[in-house]
This record gives C-alpha cells, structure tokens and sequence, in this order.
C-alpha cells in the first residue's frame, strides 16, 4: 500500500533532522493538505508510546497543528472531529 499523503515525523538533534517514522494514514491526507495550504502551517508531535510498524512506522503520540489562517483552523478542527467520531 502506498500513502501519496504520508507525513515524516522527525527529531531535531545536533542541527540535523532525522526521520523516526510518520504521521499515521488515517490523519496523513488531512495533514499534509494543512501543511501545504500555507508556509505559516506548523505540526508538532509528541510521542506518546513506542513507534508501531503497519504500512510503515508509525509514531503515537499528539498531533498539534499551528496556523496563523483562522479559516484554515475551522477547516482542519472540523476534518479532525469528523475523523475522531468514525
């Protein structure tokens, strides 16, 4: 299986980034559309348990997004609610 969509999630260390795995598919479309909708679009996480191979590695944790476009903020917080009742 392949996800045009994936999302690399890296660890800032010694000035480089090094890739620890992705986003996990089901949040992957809409996350990569939040982060190529604007140059201000800022994802964070936190990992929150040990990395999960499915598709590819997976890293749990908290995903929290940042945007200066309150319209995109409505956008993204509506998707992620739609997905969180599936």
């Amino acid at each position: 299986m392949f996800d045009k969509h994936a999302v690399g999630a890296y660890r800032a260390k010694d000035e480089k980034k090094h890739l620890v795995g992705y986003v996990p598919m089901e949040l992957s479309k809409l996350l990569d559309y939040f982060l190529m909708a604007s140059n201000e679009s800022k994802l964070f996480v936190t990992a929150s348990g040990k990395r999960k191979r499915e598709v590819y590695l997976i890293v749990p944790g908290t995903y929290q997004t940042m945007t200066n476009d309150f319209g995109q903020a409505k956008i993204s917080n509506d998707e992620l609610e739609k997905i969180s009742l599936r």
